[in-house]
């Protein structure tokens, strides 16, 4: 079998870059390019060690993935390099299934290390083409998730002894008030509660939609806390809308916003 060390060097070198860079941005570490590509190289120093098979086990892999860290974004105290580390090798995850993805899509020799019958590396071609993609789509879906979990919070409430715990989403478009005594409203789908609601008495309070006004039954909690803050003069509005994506179950109420992000 021909082995083309320079092509697997660079392998090594693309994706230890793109990791490295990863961590880089996910963790605002801003840590110039000569940084990631001297750690980028270090890591690259694994590719030949199909040469040195003694060399190829876990505590020198271990080793050298330290080495990358340290390289690229030096060491302040102990938690900033362990939360590195930790973000290398979640993003090394996310990297290694797709490398062993690709080899499985494009390998046509069922061997350790993967070439084309024509001696030209296929799938090399799918790393070097999906490997940005691949990058640009994680960096996305990072940020995404982590701009809506900021806004989840662990709700609780009490109605009628009763105590439900449920995840709520802060929405500053949720601006409905009571108009008596000015109270934010938290919106919550009535498929959430277990007790008899009809058992206490309502207070409706009225809120614009794009195609008309409705009243909204609410109700005044025995108990109201959100991330351990117990939140005072506020309803819990009960509507038929089910809020239930992506673990979500209530709309909390943008009112409450300093209470509640302080």
């Amino acid at each position: 079998m021909i082995i083309y060390v320079d092509i697997i060097f660079l392998i090594n070198f693309l994706y230890d870059y793109l990791i490295l860079n990863s961590v880089n941005v996910i963790l605002k570490r801003f840590k110039k390019q000569k940084n990631i590509v001297c750690g980028s190289l270090i890591g690259s120093l694994l590719s030949f060690n199909i040469f040195f098979p003694k060399l190829n086990n876990i505590f020198i892999i271990v080793i050298i993935s330290l080495l990358m860290v340290l390289i690229t974004f030096g060491f302040k105290n102990i938690n900033y390099f362990k939360n590195n580390v930790l973000y290398f090798y979640m993003v090394s995850v996310i990297y290694g299934g797709f490398i062993y993805m690709i080899n499985l899509k494009f390998n046509h020799l069922n061997n350790e290390v993967v070439y084309y019958e024509r001696k030209i590396i296929i799938n090399f071609i799918g790393l070097i083409i999906l490997s940005p993609i691949v990058y640009f789509l994680q960096l996305y879906a990072y940020k995404n998730i982590k701009n809506k979990v900021n806004n989840y919070y662990n709700l609780k409430f009490s109605i009628i002894n009763t105590l439900y715990e449920i995840t709520g989403l802060y929405d500053t478009g949720n601006l409905i008030k009571d108009p008596y005594k000015k109270r934010p409203v938290i919106l919550v789908n009535k498929k959430i509660l277990t007790c008899d609601i009809n058992n206490k008495s309502p207070i409706y309070v009225p809120c614009n939609l794009i195609n008309g006004s409705i009243l909204i039954k609410c109700y005044k909690p025995d108990l109201l806390i959100i991330n351990n803050k117990i939140i005072n003069n506020c309803l819990i509005g009960i509507t038929d809308y089910d809020y239930s994506f992506d673990g979500v179950d209530a709309i909390i109420s943008g009112y409450i916003g300093d209470e509640i992000l302080c």
